[in-house]
């Protein structure tokens, strides 16, 4: 969350956000139709996966319309996690497979974010970096989704001085004292994310002609 700009707005950004949610049901469509619309498990991962994507940008933007930064915040590691597990099937040799594990278990042992971050990182198309700081992204709003110093601290961020033994707190879920340019950061990052996951969902659009329907055996 180091990283802020000057170029866009808060609301530019949140535009785009709102945008980005639309390319999702458009790319997940165009996924879907491929191979003559046959279903494939990874198909049914995929349909979950952007709609949480789309109930967390919705959930975000309420979040940092609100200044609500602790929560939002919680949200970028969320939003992350779907990213990530869904680079992991698109990268997997049987992405099938993959996809069954989660519709039966529910998660997929073998996949560890950490590791998955660590790779996403160093991914590249055309000789730039897709998204070279996500395994420090993940590291970082990891401390937002458990209970750390992030939110102990944060009862004292508008705190302006320390004077006879006593300082101001604040105890509300609004955090409007802070520098917008922190929402701004945290902002970049949840798009950011979203990029990401529309590039492999287009991806696996993409790729949906390399392997058989099965949807006769999703039962």
């Amino acid at each position: 969350m180091k990283e802020f700009t000057s170029i866009n707005s808060l609301e530019e950004i949140i535009e785009n956000i709102s945008k980005q949610m639309e390319d999702l049901k458009t790319q997940l469509i165009c996924a879907l139709s491929a191979d003559n619309a046959n279903l494939f498990t990874t198909d049914i991962f995929m349909m979950g996966a952007v709609n949480r994507s789309l109930a967390l940008s919705a959930g975000f933007i309420d979040l940092i319309k609100k200044s609500n930064y602790l929560c939002a915040a919680a949200l970028v590691r969320m939003h992350l996690e779907t990213t990530l597990k869904i680079y992991a099937l698109c990268k997997s040799s049987d992405p099938h497979g993959d996809a069954e594990i989660y519709l039966k278990v529910g998660s997929n042992p073998k996949y560890n974010y950490t590791n998955l971050a660590t790779q996403l990182s160093t991914e590249e198309l055309d000789g730039q970096k897709l998204f070279s700081n996500a395994l420090t992204l993940y590291k970082e709003t990891c401390e937002f989704v458990h209970l750390t110093w992030r939110h102990i601290y944060s009862t004292c961020g508008a705190m302006a001085s320390f004077k006879n033994g006593k300082f101001d707190v604040l105890i509300s879920p609004t955090m409007d004292y802070m520098d917008s340019r922190y929402f701004i950061g945290l902002s970049c990052k949840f798009s950011e994310c979203t990029d990401i996951t529309l590039f492999y969902i287009r991806s696996w659009g993409y790729t949906k002609q390399k392997y058989s329907g099965i949807s006769s055996t999703i039962a």
